[in-house]
């Protein structure tokens, strides 16, 4: 998948919430959840898990704003249930914009980058049915017109 379709996987989960991240024992692709409750059900109702997969992962690590540390291991990175914001290509990478659990820190602006580098990413639905980004597209543009519609409303 070229990396600009990577970007725009990751500018949909707006607000998703990054909850899982495992690296397969035999192959070493890194497989991924983020739940995104209200993308996801105009896919397939009743369920919130965008499911993926990173294939050729090279690089994967959390840089929060104005600090040294950098999250590099998976379970770490799990762990911290980093919410994404938006997401650009930046040095031929997708740079995820997150921000950090309020409940977790006093500040809710608490955050930082996810930098992704992956030869090839692979989507699916909790029922393991395999998603297209146009897809995804689609189904982003349909939860937020309808939010818009409802805004509007009121």
């Amino acid at each position: 998948m070229e990396l600009a379709a990577q970007v725009k996987v990751f500018q949909c989960c707006h607000d998703g919430t990054l909850v899982r991240l495992e690296a397969d024992p035999v192959n070493g692709d890194i497989h991924w959840v983020i739940d995104c409750e209200y993308i996801v059900e105009m896919m397939e109702p009743g369920t919130s898990e965008l499911r993926g997969c990173f294939r050729g992962c090279t690089e994967l690590y959390f840089q929060e704003w104005g600090s040294e540390r950098r999250v590099e291991k998976l379970e770490e990175l799990a762990a911290l249930e980093l919410e994404v914001y938006a997401a650009s290509e930046r040095d031929g990478a997708v740079s995820v914009v997150c921000y950090l659990p309020p409940e977790t820190y006093a500040s809710p602006s608490r955050g930082g980058e996810l930098v992704i580098r992956t030869r090839d990413l692979a989507l699916w639905t909790p029922s393991s049915r395999s998603i297209t980004v146009e897809e995804l597209l689609g189904a982003s543009a349909a939860y937020w017109q309808g939010f818009a519609r409802k805004s509007t409303e009121t």
